[in-house]
């Protein structure tokens, strides 16, 4: 919008600067007044339009400072993001569960070897009071009972073939599924790139676009003051180099927003 409301003050000087070459002719006798009257219906018409475009980009600036808790007014200036640096190297952060998710299916399995290993354990246990250990006496005393413990689950051996292949299979399944998002993203990432390389082109004609219909404005600017053409015909160049100059900035913001997509997919 602000790239329209210059543009916009571009078009009302050169309807403006047609109303005065036509003020001239019919000064002189050699235009009518209705000419004049066709232009500055077209100014008044330009100046709507610069009211319509104010009024939304105020919205916007209100609705922006909402979501950013700002206080944003008309004389707010935007700037537009510089030209991000395009990596095709995809570093999505789902990429990262994935490793962490396959890390998890490790220790899992690590844990599920070590339940098939016997446990040995040492252990001591100290007491003093009557009785001791000695049954035949009835003193106070110390006593104590230390020994080795063994233990071997043998369960484990049964399920262990099947829980290997089990995790084995959530692995497998993990590595499909990440291969397949990496696919999938790259694929998105060649669309979003034709793209890029589409706007690109469509830019490089606007400008050449431009200049040409700035060029037959200039000259029809000229016509008019000589009086070889109508005030209709040189509306009509003044609004083709409107319409390009609008298509050029929409295809610029489009182009911007396709690559820091780009980048968003890329995860960069």
């Amino acid at each position: 919008m602000d790239e329209q409301l210059k543009q916009n003050t571009l078009q009302q000087k050169d309807i403006q600067n047609g109303i005065d070459k036509t003020q001239a002719l019919v000064d002189n006798g050699t235009a009518y007044k209705s000419s004049v009257d066709e232009l500055k219906a077209q100014l008044l018409q330009t100046v709507q339009d610069k009211v319509q475009l104010s009024s939304s980009r105020r919205s916007y600036l209100l609705v922006l400072g909402l979501l950013t808790s700002q206080n944003l007014g008309d004389s707010t200036v935007l700037l537009p993001p510089s030209t991000p640096a395009l990596s095709s190297d995809i570093k999505r952060p789902e990429l990262k569960l994935y490793d962490i998710q396959k890390k998890s299916f490790d220790i899992q399995s690590r844990q599920l070897e070590t339940g098939l290993m016997p446990q040995i354990s040492a252990f001591f246990d100290g007491n003093y009071g009557r009785p001791t250990l000695n049954e035949i006496s009835n003193a106070l005393g110390p006593y104590w009972i230390t020994g080795i413990r063994f233990n071997w689950t043998l369960t484990a051996l049964y399920t262990y073939k099947n829980s290997k292949s089990l995790f084995t299979l959530n692995q497998t399944d993990l590595d499909v599924q990440k291969e397949t998002f990496i696919f999938n993203t790259n694929i998105t990432l060649t669309q979003q790139n034709e793209d890029i390389r589409k706007y690109a082109e469509l830019l490089e004609k606007d400008k050449e676009i431009v200049d040409l219909r700035t060029s037959v404005k200039n000259a029809s600017s000229a016509q008019l003051q000589n009086g070889v053409i109508t005030s209709h015909d040189y509306l009509t160049e003044v609004d083709a180099e409107a319409l390009a100059r609008q298509n050029m900035i929409l295809h610029q913001v489009q182009l911007l927003q396709a690559e820091y997509t780009y980048q968003n997919t890329a995860g960069n």
